[in-house]
């Protein structure tokens, strides 16, 4: 047998030859009896297994059988019981990685199913071989019917049989941007997120961000969900980050006062009259942290900060009302705030990057959204943020993917433009 790249043996036989086995169940050891039994399972539907006690002859050596088997299955399932990642489970991963590989390249059907057996434990907590998360999982734990025909579909490259799906444990949420108490289910924007956390706790001033992004792009969903995992999570219970979430709508300086105040009642006041000064915030938040060292920020994140421009009022006297005690008050405290120099205010925005001229127009707002060293541009994930996006809020759901569908995905998003993301989900 002679050796492959980074000592992978090459795989011999006919490439061509069809497969004699439907799948080849790759496992540690130490889980055999749990395999055992998901073999007679599958072998009772009619299911061909290459199962190393079956199908390994006296005398044969064990990794030249490894190797023979693979190459004459059409399909790996990396299984994970008890015992977790055995030391079998890399050297099969990267054979089955590789011939997954040589077979798309050859027009070939190779595909590779991580399953999760009865004793694992949640996928989250398993140390995965290389690539091999980024393929659909089907979970075994139970080993019902339901969940060895679904298992049976993935092998076969069949529609899996759905299960239903408990309210609020979706993974993926359609249209809608995922909300702070979903950031369990939020992956794929981490390069993004760990920006604005070093943002948030540099000492420069002003302490200012504006996040730009296209309309669907998952700015929302990066500002809350994103975020809390830091903000809302070790940093807050510590004490060192209080967050405020602010979002202008019609009334901008209503519904800051009512975020800072807790007073949702501010929010509904129709009028525009303002009689605080600029240095409203400040002062306000100085006064609630008073000389509590544990505090570093209070971060005021501001949500779909164009709706400063959209709420504008047609009518030009009604516009320069709505300007006067509507938009400067709002701009002027948070600009405070920001650049005062003994405060502790972080202020976010995320914006629609087709406002931004009317933003860098704006007089109060033009210094801070122009300053690029204060300016994170949202662009599209790479493929392989996509994946990572795709696969892992249904591991974090226990919820199985169709075998295939996460390429399909990545291959409708390599050629849609940015923001498509939410329609994929909505046409789950």
């Amino acid at each position: 047998m002679t050796g492959g790249r980074a000592g992978v043996p090459e795989i011999p036989g006919d490439a061509g030859s069809p497969p004699k086995y439907d799948v080849f169940l790759s496992h540690n050891g130490k889980d055999k009896e749990a395999v055992r039994g998901l073999a007679e399972r599958l072998r009772n539907v009619g299911v061909r297994c290459w199962f190393d006690e079956w199908c390994i002859g006296a005398g044969e050596p064990f990794q030249a059988a490894i190797v023979r088997g693979l190459h004459e299955s059409a399909c790996c399932a990396i299984l994970f019981g008890e015992h977790g990642r055995g030391g079998w489970h890399d050297l099969e991963a990267e054979l089955a990685v590789k011939m997954r590989v040589d077979a798309r390249g050859g027009g070939r059907r190779f595909d590779i199913l991580p399953a999760r057996l009865a004793g694992a434990p949640p996928w989250k907590d398993i140390e995965l071989p290389p690539f091999v998360e980024l393929h659909s999982w089907v979970d075994l734990a139970r080993l019902d019917e339901h969940s060895v025909a679904r298992f049976v579909a993935a092998v076969r490259r069949q529609p899996s049989p759905r299960a239903a799906v408990a309210d609020g444990q979706a993974p993926y949420v359609g249209l809608r941007p995922l909300k702070t108490t979903e950031h369990a289910i939020f992956f794929g924007r981490d390069r993004y997120v760990i920006a604005l956390v070093e943002a948030i706790h540099a000492t420069s001033v002003p302490r200012w961000m504006t996040l730009l992004g296209a309309s669907g792009s998952g700015k929302s969903s990066l500002l809350h969900a994103g975020l809390a995992r830091h903000l809302d999570g070790t940093e807050a219970a510590a004490g060192a980050v209080r967050v405020i979430r602010a979002r202008p709508g019609q009334n901008a300086w209503g519904n800051l006062r009512a975020a800072v105040l807790g007073d949702p009642s501010l929010a509904a006041h129709a009028g525009y009259e303002s009689t605080q000064p600029e240095t409203w915030l400040h002062e306000v938040v100085a006064a609630g942290l008073g000389s509590d060292p544990r505090v570093e920020r209070v971060v005021v994140l501001v949500d779909q900060l164009e709706e400063l421009f959209t709420s504008r009022p047609d009518d030009p006297r009604s516009a320069e009302s709505y300007r006067k005690n509507v938009v400067e008050p709002f701009v002027r405290n948070l600009a405070y705030a920001a650049r005062e120099t003994s405060g502790r205010v972080m202020v976010v925005c995320a914006m629609r990057r087709d406002f931004f001229d009317e933003a860098a127009d704006e007089p109060l707002l033009k210094e801070l959204v122009a300053d690029t060293a204060r300016r994170l541009v949202l662009e599209s994930m790479s493929l392989e943020e996509l994946r990572y996006a795709v696969t892992q809020p249904a591991v974090v759901r226990n919820v199985a993917i169709e075998q295939g569908l996460v390429e399909a995905i990545v291959e409708d998003f390599r050629i849609q433009p940015a923001g498509a993301l939410p329609f994929l989900q909505e046409a789950r």
